[in-house]
């Protein structure tokens, strides 16, 4: 049972650098050109000028938004890498594989519980596919039989 489990993780693992791929992906395209009303060019506008203050640093809401993007995105470009590692270094250690497919599943349901609450489809979709991945590995991973 341990084949499946892996290849599990490794799905898992791969749906993370998926994901931020994907994410980065709009970092290439105006956001503008999607406004297709005069309130939303102003609300747009807001976002993108005014300017306030965060504990002695100025900044606008669209460079914090801009941040918390990329952030997401080098998160789980990072954690796809360091799982793909675990899987290629580690990968006839089960003890170690399972408490890291327990991790990632904590991980990522806080992630799908975040993304449920204020986020859109997409990201919904590839982070339930992550998690149940994980959730999967971590119920196939058993110690070899002696």
């Amino acid at each position: 049972m341990r084949k499946p489990g892996i290849r599990l993780y490794k799905l898992g693992s791969y749906v993370f650098i998926l994901f931020a791929l994907v994410h980065s992906l709009n970092y290439f395209s105006d956001p503008a050109k999607l406004l297709t009303n005069e309130e939303d060019r102003k609300i747009f506008h807001e976002i993108q000028t005014h300017v306030f203050n965060l504990g002695g640093f100025s900044t606008t809401t669209g460079d914090l938004l801009t941040g918390f993007n990329l952030y997401l995105s080098i998160f789980t470009l990072g954690l796809g890498m360091l799982n793909v590692f675990l899987i290629k270094h580690l990968r006839e250690n089960v003890a170690v594989l399972k408490t890291a497919a327990a991790i990632n599943v904590l991980i990522t349901g806080a992630l799908l519980a975040v993304t449920a609450l204020f986020f859109h489809l997409p990201p919904l979709i590839l982070f339930g596919l992550s998690c149940l991945f994980f959730l999967s590995s971590f119920v196939l991973l058993r110690k070899p039989e002696v």
